[in-house]
């Protein structure tokens, strides 16, 4: 939940109180700004709703938050942030540098120090709050959402949208079309891949040696996979659903039953690094959840360089990702560039929101997506399990493998062929 302690501020920016012109910088637009739920890093109750929609003030002045203080003659009159935190350096202390959702805000209860987390790491600003205008509003109370407001004006944050002139040929599936094909190349060979399960249909496309699905999995029959019960969702906007496909938490997309691999809430450690690397989960009949490995091979086909998963946990594959990418929805970068992506594999890659609870939407910067890779920590609080996803990031020609994500993170999945 933001919150915020002034109607009159933009969201994360500081207005300089005072008519001293020369006390304010020119305005600069913060790019990259989150209205998605809660960090890993910053998993408390508050952060777990979505971040609601703020209106813009046309006479805002809005400055780019960086390592440098402001230059301010007085105070600012307003801050919206997503989290109050007791104090910065206890934050720290507990809970490290790294941060894994951009534009996540924190603010201290004495009101001096504000935070945001930028390109992974958390930058911290001194602030002074005008003490006559600030307001705190509950934390109860949610602004309602309005189709005249939104999280910054349609001017400060521009997506990429480079749509085909002409549609998809999807072999096995003449005359048959989907929302979402609206992002594949058309100067790709695609492949049909019907899911006897419920009948849905899927682009496919080969890429080097191996073959994957074009779009994100959206199966979401509970009756005929118990173990999906509670484990995945998507946006309650249909078309939502139709383009981005469903998200799920680590358990479900596994097709893991919870009451046989969790025990007092944990997963049990000896189960770690027994199921097998072809696990299908709730991949379609000869398809499977991939690994870590196995997107380092697609990175590769690409003409990424990529880093050896034999020797760190976290590889990069860079160079070539753009490849992977769409050429629809991606935000401008952090410097006001279009992004960059071609789509020239016909992978179709979509920037899907990370979120902690029943949520999903396209959020322009980030594409989160589940390997079927994890292993026990014994020191880790959340399940004892360290659950390995993919990242991509806007105007970024990378895609790197993260860990230490919650278990009950929701996910997109690519399924791979056997």
């Amino acid at each position: 939940m933001i919150k915020k302690l002034s109607i009159c501020f933009a969201f994360i920016a500081f207005i300089a109180c005072g008519d001293d012109e020369s006390s304010t910088s020119p305005a600069q637009e913060l790019s990259e700004i989150s209205s998605s739920t809660v960090s890993d890093n910053a998993g408390s109750e508050q952060g777990k709703s979505s971040a609601t929609d703020n209106e813009k003030s046309s006479s805002s002045t809005v400055l780019s938050s960086s390592s440098s203080i402001p230059t301010m003659k007085e105070c600012v009159t307003n801050v919206i942030y997503n989290e109050l935190i007791p104090s910065w350096e206890e934050y720290l202390s507990a809970k490290g540098n790294n941060c894994y959702q951009e534009g996540y805000a924190l603010l201290t209860e004495d009101r001096k120090t504000f935070v945001i987390c930028i390109d992974g790491t958390w930058d911290s600003e001194l602030i002074k709050i005008c003490p006559a205008e600030t307001e705190k509003s509950s934390s109860s109370s949610v602004p309602p959402k309005s189709s005249s407001s939104s999280a910054i004006s349609s001017s400060a944050v521009q997506k990429s949208c480079h749509l085909y002139d002409k549609a998809p040929t999807v072999i096995g599936c003449e005359g048959k079309s989907k929302p979402n094909w609206k992002f594949l190349n058309p100067d790709v060979e695609y492949h049909c891949l019907v899911d006897e399960r419920d009948g849905q249909f899927y682009a496919t496309v080969k890429i080097g040696e191996q073959t994957w699905m074009a779009e994100n999995l959206a199966y979401a029959d509970e009756e005929k996979t118990p173990n999906l019960a509670g484990g995945h969702w998507c946006d309650s906007d249909a078309d939502s659903c139709a383009l981005y496909g469903q998200l799920y938490n680590f358990m479900s997309v596994m097709n893991f039953n919870t009451d046989e691999m969790m025990e007092g809430n944990l997963i049990k450690d000896t189960l770690f690094g027994k199921w097998e690397k072809n696990q299908q989960g709730i991949c379609p009949s000869g398809w499977h959840v991939p690994t870590v490995s196995e997107w380092m091979t697609l990175g590769k086909a690409v003409g990424a360089e990529c880093e050896d998963e034999s020797q760190t946990s976290s590889p990069d594959c860079s160079g070539g990702i753009v490849k992977l990418r769409s050429t629809c929805g991606w935000e401008y970068d952090s410097d006001g560039n279009e992004d960059i992506s071609t789509n020239e594999s016909g992978f179709a890659l979509l920037p899907v929101s990370n979120t902690y609870g029943s949520q999903l939407g396209p959020n322009g910067k980030t594409a989160y997506v589940w390997t079927s890779t994890a292993e026990y920590c014994s020191i880790c609080a959340n399940n004892q399990a360290l659950a390995y996803h993919i990242i991509a990031t806007t105007g970024k020609d990378w895609f790197r493998v993260q860990d230490g994500t919650l278990l009950v993170r929701g996910r997109s999945l690519r399924c791979v062929k056997d």
